[in-house]
C-alpha cells in the first residue's frame, strides 16, 4: 500500500479547494494571539494608571470612554482604506508587518507616563497613547487580518477551523493577561518600571509573532491563486465600493446594526470585566495578585468552593501585633462590610414593634416572657436565614465560575495565603477534620448571632443607632486584638488555629458566642418583666 501524495489536490464536503496547511493554521493563531494580548492588555490600563500612576479615576475614565469612540469611528474608514490599497490578497498581511513595530513601541509607550507633568498633562499623555495604540494601530492591523480567513480560502470546512484556531489564540491571550499581569508585574517590583518592563516583554512577544505570521503568510498560496492556475494576475480584483455609498449600506442593514449594538455592549462588559477584577482583590480581599486565584486558572490548581468561602472570611493580621515599621496594616473591608449588612438586619424591629404594635399585643394577652421570647426567636431565624443567603450568594458565584464543589480546601492556594500573614506562622496543614471545617463553617453564623442579640437586648435601654453602633465597634474590635475576648475574630476563618499556628481557636469563639446570645437572652428577659412598655408622653 503505497504512500499517500500530499501534492494531490483536496477538497471538502462542498467541492472547495482546500489549501491550507498545519503551519498556516499555527501561524494564524499566532497573529490572533499577538491581537488578543493587545486588546486586553489595555482592559488592565484603568488600575494601572489610577494606582500606579496616580492619575485621577474620573480622568481616566472620560479619557478611555473617548479612546473608545473613536476606536468604533475608525473601523469603518481603515477597513475603506485597506479595500481601496493595492497589492492583491496579500496586502492584508503586508499592512501587519508594516505596523508591528510601530505597535511594540506603543506597548510600551502606554506605561511610560511622565511623572513630572501635571495631572492633565498625564491625562493628555494617556488619551493620545490610547487612542495610537486602539483606533490606530490595532484596528489597522485587525482589520485586514480579519479580511484574511475570507480571501485565504474558499473552503468553509478551513474557514471553520481557522476560526477555532483564533478563538483559542484570543481567548488564551485573554486568560494570561488576567491571570499573570499583576502577579508578574508585583513580582516585579510592584512599580510604574516593573510595568514598563512587563511592557516590554509583551511588546516583544508580540512583535515575534506578527513576524511569522507575515513571514509565513506572504509564502502561502491562496485560494485564488491555486484556482487560477497559480497565476495571481489573472485574477480580477473586485469593483471598488465609494466610501460614502458603502457607509448608506452599512446602516440600511439592519442585521449590520443588530452586530453594531451587540458588540458595542460586549466591548462595554468586557471593559468592564477586565479592570473590575483587579479592584475587587486589592481593595476587598486585600490582595491583588489574588485575581489569578479568581480567574480559577492559576498554578495552585483548581480553586473549591470552601476556598471561596475561606477568600470572602479571610480576614487580617491583629493590627494591634502588627510591626511598628509594616506598610501593610490595612483592614479587612469586604470582611466588616458582610457583619455590618448582617448586623442591620435587626436595626430596630424589636425597638418598633415594642413602641407600636407590640404595646397592644403585650397589654391584652399580659405575657412579657412570651413576647420577649418571640422576639429572640425571630432574631435566631433572621440571623440564618441572612447567613443561608451569604452561602447561598457564594455557592452560587463557584457554580457560575466553575469552583470545584467540595467541603476540602486546596492546600497550596491556604499555604500560600497564610504564608502572607506577618505576625503567625503557617501550619501548613494538609487536611482538617470534619468537626473543625462544621466549626469554621458556623463561626461566622455565631457571631452574628452574637451581634444581633446585643443590639437587641441593648435596644431595651438605649435607642438603636446607639447599639447599633455598639455592634458595629466590636465588628472592628476583631481586626485589632487577637484576644478571645475579641469573638468577632472567630469569624476570620484563614486566621484560626486550623491554618496558623497560635491562630484564633474557632471552638472557643463559638462557645462565647453562644454563651453571649444566651446571657442575652436571659438578662433581657429579666430586664423586660420591670420595663415599663408604656410610651412617654411628651
Amino acid at each position: 500500500m503505497g504512500k499517500k501524495k500530499t501534492n494531490e489536490p483536496r477538497f471538502d464536503s462542498n467541492g472547495a479547494r482546500m489549501v491550507m496547511r498545519k503551519r498556516d493554521y499555527f501561524a494564524d493563531l499566532g497573529g490572533q494571539f499577538s491581537l488578543g494580548l493587545m486588546a486586553n492588555l489595555v482592559g488592565q490600563l484603568t488600575y494601572f494608571y489610577t494606582d500606579k500612576v496616580g492619575a485621577a479615576v474620573g480622568g481616566v475614565g472620560i479619557v478611555l470612554m473617548i479612546a473608545k469612540i473613536l476606536d468604533a469611528l475608525t473601523d469603518v474608514f481603515v477597513g475603506n482604506m485597506v479595500d481601496h490599497s493595492k497589492g492583491g490578497d496579500r496586502k492584508y498581511y503586508t499592512w501587519m508587518i508594516r505596523l508591528a513595530i510601530p505597535a511594540a513601541i506603543a506597548i510600551i509607550a502606554m506605561f511610560t507616563v511622565p511623572s513630572g507633568i501635571g495631572n492633565i498633562g498625564q491625562l493628555a499623555y494617556i488619551l493620545i497613547t490610547n487612542i495610537l495604540i486602539s483606533a490606530v494601530l490595532y484596528t489597522m492591523i485587525a482589520t485586514p487580518f480579519a479580511a484574511v480567513m475570507v480571501v485565504r480560502t474558499n473552503s468553509n470546512q478551513e474557514r471553520s477551523v481557522m476560526g477555532t484556531f483564533r478563538a483559542i489564540g484570543n481567548y488564551g491571550a485573554g486568560m494570561l493577561i488576567a491571570i499573570l499581569t499583576i502577579p508578574i508585574t508585583n513580582a516585579l517590583g510592584g512599580t510604574q518600571s516593573a510595568w514598563i518592563k512587563y511592557g516590554v516583554i509583551i511588546a516583544l512577544i508580540c512583535l515575534l509573532l506578527f513576524f511569522i505570521c507575515y513571514k509565513n503568510g506572504v509564502k502561502t498560496k491562496f485560494a485564488s491563486e491555486v484556482e487560477a492556475g497559480e497565476n495571481a494576475a489573472s485574477v480580477e480584483e473586485e469593483e471598488k465600493v465609494p466610501f460614502k455609498e458603502a457607509v448608506g449600506m452599512l446602516f440600511r442593514n439592519k442585521y449590520w446594526i443588530i452586530v453594531l449594538l451587540f458588540n458595542l455592549i460586549t466591548s462595554i462588559t468586557t471593559g468592564v470585566a477586565g479592570s473590575a477584577g483587579t479592584y475587587y482583590c486589592k481593595w476587598i480581599f486585600g490582595n491583588d495578585n489574588l485575581v489569578a486565584i479568581l480567574s480559577n486558572g492559576s498554578s495552585f490548581g483548581k480553586i473549591t468552593i470552601f476556598d471561596l468561602f475561606t477568600l470572602v472570611f479571610r480576614g487580617n493580621d491583629p493590627i494591634s501585633k502588627l510591626p511598628k515599621d509594616n506598610s501593610l496594616m490595612e483592614l479587612p473591608y469586604f470582611w466588616i462590610a458582610i457583619f455590618v449588612f448582617a448586623v442591620f438586619i435587626g436595626f430596630e424591629y424589636m425597638h418598633n414593634d415594642l413602641t407600636q404594635f407590640g404595646t397592644q399585643i403585650l397589654t391584652r394577652c399580659r405575657k412579657r416572657e412570651s413576647w420577649w421570647l418571640s422576639k429572640c426567636i425571630w432574631c435566631i431565624a433572621a440571623t440564618v436565614w441572612c447567613y443561608i443567603l451569604i452561602i447561598g450568594t457564594i455557592f452560587l458565584y463557584g457554580v457560575l465560575h466553575d469552583f470545584i464543589l467540595t467541603p476540602e480546601n486546596n492546600y497550596k492556594l491556604t499555604d500560600a495565603l497564610t504564608n502572607e500573614s506577618v505576625v503567625y506562622e503557617s501550619a501548613s496543614c494538609k487536611s482538617i477534620g470534619i468537626m473543625d471545617r462544621l466549626c469554621i463553617i458556623i463561626a461566622p453564623l455565631t457571631v452574628i448571632l452574637a451581634l444581633n442579640m446585643i443590639q437587641m437586648t441593648l435596644c431595651l435601654v438605649i435607642k438603636p443607632v446607639y447599639s447599633y453602633i455598639i455592634s458595629v465597634v466590636l465588628i472592628i474590635a476583631g481586626t485589632f486584638s487577637d484576644s478571645q475576648i475579641a469573638f468577632t475574630r472567630s469569624a476570620m476563618v484563614l486566621y484560626n488555629m486550623n491554618y496558623l499556628k497560635k491562630g484564633y481557636n474557632t471552638h472557643v469563639g463559638i462557645i462565647i458566642c453562644l454563651t453571649i446570645t444566651a446571657l442575652c437572652m436571659i438578662i433581657g428577659g429579666i430586664y423586660f418583666k420591670k420595663t415599663n412598655i408604656l410610651p412617654d408622653k411628651e
